[in-house]
């Protein structure tokens, strides 16, 4: 397969203007987005299979996906690169009076994450905009898009779809999965730490790795957003710049469950407001709260359940012996708020968990993550 990929990439891909390849992406992303088309049905249907979403869930992120794989958005990402564009096509004069071209990698082998839908689409559509041919394994949870995504980049333009290839198999295959990583010119690995540390004890010594490794997103609110105003009728209100920071919190941690590599795990909460850090965590509780109505949450798996129901004891103990307070969904969500002062910054256990942390200037958030 990966010989016949990188043959098809000699006489195909290589000569292919990098505006077709860009007007073929679009329109793929905008079948994504539109409602009416069998695609976005079928890529709503699996995402709720493989990942766990529920329905309003895997709209929410199909439309976040597919926004970002649109025409506008592809050109800002190569002209990021390539101040001329055109020099993935051919030569171009350069600043000097030299010739300039860019090339990508002949054959490159993608290993997505399994915690992340959409994920490995992004990175074929990436390897597509320069040319190379690739081969994507997907993670277990990611299965449903890169196919989708192929099978419509075969219905709007079958020369590209003869380029790429995009297979699954179980994490034990090592042996497959070793063979594909020493034919390949480039790996481009997303996952754990041992994960990338298999891979890179296997990529042969020449050949070039992009590895994507685990992330632990955060927020900062600073004290100008926790303030009280004076209304002449029922007087001191909550300002609406700390609600609306309350409410854009609770969204970037229920996007995705909280498994996206940015969704927040802690927020370093200012101390100095007129709202305290422990009333903003409960303005934050009630607005995961509120959005089990917009976007519910999906399915928990048992091992995730069990850390959960753990956690949540061992902070009302915390809570019942006065260090802390803990708010959650109890039975019918799994959101969950932890306010305890002295806690330690570490990674939560997902599914809409988040802590809170009282500092005394932003800059100490900060200090702590280092």
């Amino acid at each position: 397969l990966m010989s016949l990929l990188r043959m098809e990439r000699d006489s195909v891909l290589a000569s292919l203007p990098v505006a077709r390849i860009v007007d073929a992406v679009d329109r793929v992303a905008n079948r994504f987005l539109d409602r009416a088309d069998a695609l976005r049905y079928r890529a709503v249907e699996m995402l709720g299979a493989f990942a766990g979403f529920s329905t309003p869930m895997a709209e929410a992120v199909l439309d976040g996906m597919a926004r970002g794989w649109m025409r506008e958005g592809l050109w800002d990402l190569v002209r990021s690169d390539f101040a001329d564009p055109t020099v993935l096509d051919g030569f171009r004069p350069g600043v000097a009076g030299d010739a300039n071209r860019a090339i990508g990698f002949p054959l490159a082998f993608h290993m997505g994450a399994g915690t992340v839908p959409g994920v490995a689409t992004t990175s074929m559509i990436r390897s597509l905009l320069v040319k190379s041919a690739l081969v994507v394994k997907p993670g277990l949870g990611d299965i449903p898009l890169p196919i989708l995504f192929a099978r419509g980049l075969e219905e709007e333009d079958p020369e590209l779809t003869r380029c790429l290839a995009v297979v699954y198999w179980p994490a034990d295959e090592s042996g497959r999965t070793a063979t594909a990583l020493g034919e390949a010119d480039l790996v481009v690995a997303y996952g754990s730490d041992k994960t990338i540390s298999w891979i890179q004890r296997r990529i042969p010594p020449h050949t070039p790795q992009r590895a994507y490794r685990p992330r632990l997103g955060f927020g900062l609110i600073g004290k100008e957003a926790l303030r009280r105003e004076e209304t002449p009728s029922s007087g001191p209100a909550l300002s609406q710049s700390g609600r609306r920071a309350a409410a854009a919190a609770a969204r970037s941690v229920a996007l995705f469950d909280q498994k996206g590599c940015v969704s927040p795990h802690v927020f370093f909460v200012e101390n100095g407001g007129t709202v305290s850090p422990e009333e903003w965590a409960g303005l934050l509780a009630e607005e995961l709260e509120g959005l089990e109505k917009e976007l519910p949450s999906g399915e928990v798996s048992l091992e995730s359940g069990a850390a959960l129901q753990q956690l949540r004891g061992e902070a009302e103990l915390l809570g019942a012996a006065g260090r802390g307070v803990v708010y959650h969904g109890g039975r019918s969500a799994p959101w969950t708020v932890l306010f305890f002062p002295e806690d330690d910054v570490e990674p939560s256990c997902l599914n809409r968990t988040v802590r809170i942390v009282p500092v005394e200037r932003i800059q100490d958030g900060l200090s702590s993550l280092r």
